[in-house]
């Protein structure tokens, strides 16, 4: 099964396509993911292609994606990794897919 999430982040404009490829051997998930954000490129530098596992990513300290954040991202507001853990959750059967969103205002 693949999970497939686009993330437009907000003020900035940039807009990320993650996706997650189930594999059934394996119990992996294989990433791909397109951005136009300089900022998370790093982050996709290292997540595309990559396998995860999807139990690991259901945790914070062992979850690679947001190892990855946290190792070349300094931008913590960021939505994106959580969409590609979404895809992740969709790819595994973990969650159905359905969309998630953040609103935000100022008064």
């Amino acid at each position: 099964m693949k999970g497939i999430t686009t993330v437009r982040a907000g003020i900035c404009g940039k807009t990320t396509v993650s996706s997650a490829e189930f594999d059934e051997k394996t119990g992996l998930c294989t990433l791909h993911i397109i951005t136009d954000c300089p900022h998370f490129q790093k982050v996709v530098d290292k997540l595309d292609g990559a396998s995860v596992n999807p139990a690991e990513e259901f945790a914070w300290d062992t979850s690679k994606i947001h190892a990855a954040m946290r190792e070349t991202c300094s931008h913590t507001a960021c939505p994106v990794p959580a969409g590609i853990v979404k895809a992740v959750q969709v790819a595994s059967g973990k969650k159905g897919a359905a969309d998630a969103s953040i609103s935000v205002r100022a008064e």
